[in-house]
């Protein structure tokens, strides 16, 4: 968590210190599973511990306090009647859990889901008589932790949160998982935006890559501002594709791009189909994307911009290419004095189109040195543009997704500094 006073308030809830709470980003999710963590009583204290913080979404679910004399777990505090009860453990003789397995029970579940470090886990199974003829299920294998938020002893542990997010996703639904996993990556940024203020966080600490999505066949991150996407004529870092591959330890395949100081959404593949099919929805423009920026010009009667590109970005130079058409959507949504913060939705997809089209009406965006004049504001550095939602449908499942971002830290941040000085904001 990074160096801190050992008399920091902590927040009760999310366990994290109170400046970085993140009680408001807690989603309430109803499931018919039952949640029953098992924890040992010295796991509870520590503030590492992911379990109790998955409790908080899920109000089905129960905590159940292990290596306490005076009040042991028994079968009739974890078992009820009625309902099938399946242990969370990855012993070698465990049943892998697929939605097929569970359609041969149709009892409602009651998931027990051991807490802990390696250690404290693996010994509750024989500790709690209770646990001794419950059926002992495991993730499907190759599923490696996203965050690795600490150390995991064996190469595919998960913290407690993830196991129980995929758990759900598998019982109940993608979108339960996905909620879930939205918010423990919000822990783990906040987190590690603590610790990477330390001199404790190493260099592959401060690269790893926020995943908001992941499935067998795609993978969608937060990009980071500053990073470029893939190796181009910018070789002074490693590109975020090499990052992401190296994560996630697989070939990836590139989606679409953002600039280098975009931060945002951003989607990859893991097979050439999908990439295909994505790469011809954003083209054909299936895909929607909204941007947030803040501007150097305010005007809110502005509600579009149609404006031919013909600049196109080569090696660092601006060419001249044939005139395309090209349109945005453009919505006010404050002002700070002469600064207006606005989304921004793309309806064509031209090279560099939003930081063209908003130089051309006279609201460069702030940061941008190419097509503004202006650098940073109010001690803030970089470009003012981050892709905070993308809707598109999966290339195979045909589910239509809505990925969405927090507001940027640096947003957050220049909001939160002056708000009576902002005018008319809303988001």
């Amino acid at each position: 968590m990074g160096k801190r006073s050992k008399n920091a308030q902590r927040c009760l809830v999310c366990r994290m210190h109170k400046v970085e709470c993140i009680c408001k980003g807690i989603p309430s999710l109803e499931t018919t599973t039952h949640i029953a963590l098992l924890i040992h009583t010295k796991e509870k204290s520590k503030v590492s511990a992911t379990g109790p913080l998955a409790l908080t979404c899920l109000p089905n679910s129960t905590m159940h306090v292990h290596g306490l004399k005076d009040a042991p777990i028994t079968s009739k505090s974890i078992l009820r009647n009625g309902r099938r009860p399946l242990l969370l453990y990855p012993d070698d003789n465990a049943v892998i859990l697929t939605k097929e397995w569970l359609k041969k029970d149709s009892r409602p579940i009651d998931l027990l889901v051991p807490d802990g470090n390696w250690r404290q886990a693996s010994r509750m199974p024989k500790r709690i008589k209770a646990l001794k003829n419950v059926e002992c299920v495991k993730l499907p294998s190759g599923g490696k932790t996203n965050w690795g938020l600490r150390h995991e002893p064996k190469e595919d542990g998960l913290a407690t949160f993830e196991a129980i997010a995929r758990s759900l996703g598998i019982i109940e639904s993608q979108t339960i998982q996905l909620e879930l996993e939205r918010f423990f990556s919000k822990m783990v940024n906040t987190s590690l935006k603590v610790k990477n203020q330390s001199q404790d966080a190493s260099p592959k600490e401060r690269e790893r890559l926020s995943i908001i999505h992941q499935d067998e066949h795609i993978v969608v991150v937060n990009k980071p501002p500053g990073m470029s996407v893939h190796r181009g004529w910018d070789r002074s870092s490693s590109p975020l594709l090499q990052i992401l591959r190296d994560q996630l330890n697989t070939y990836l395949f590139p989606v679409h791009r953002l600039d280098k100081g975009t931060s945002g959404v951003l989607v990859f593949a893991f097979d050439q189909k999908s990439a295909h099919l994505l790469q011809e929805q954003f083209v054909q423009g299936g895909a929607q994307k909204m941007y947030l920026t803040l501007c150097r010009g305010k005007n809110d009667a502005i509600k579009e911009i149609n404006y031919p590109l013909s600049k196109v970005v080569r090696r660092g130079k601006i060419n001249q290419g044939t005139k395309k058409h090209a349109t945005t959507a453009l919505q006010f949504l404050g002002s700070h004095g002469r600064y207006g913060l606005y989304s921004a939705s793309p309806k064509t997809g031209r090279t560099h189109q939003l930081r063209i089209h908003l130089s051309q009406i006279g609201h460069p965006i702030i940061g941008d040195k190419l097509y503004g004049k202006e650098g940073s504001i109010l001690k803030h550095k970089g470009l003012f543009l981050a892709a905070v939602r993308l809707q598109f449908v999966h290339p195979i499942t045909f589910e239509k997704l809505d990925i969405k971002i927090e507001m940027p830290y640096k947003f957050q941040s220049l909001l939160e500094r002056e708000k009576r000085r902002w005018e008319k904001f809303k988001l």
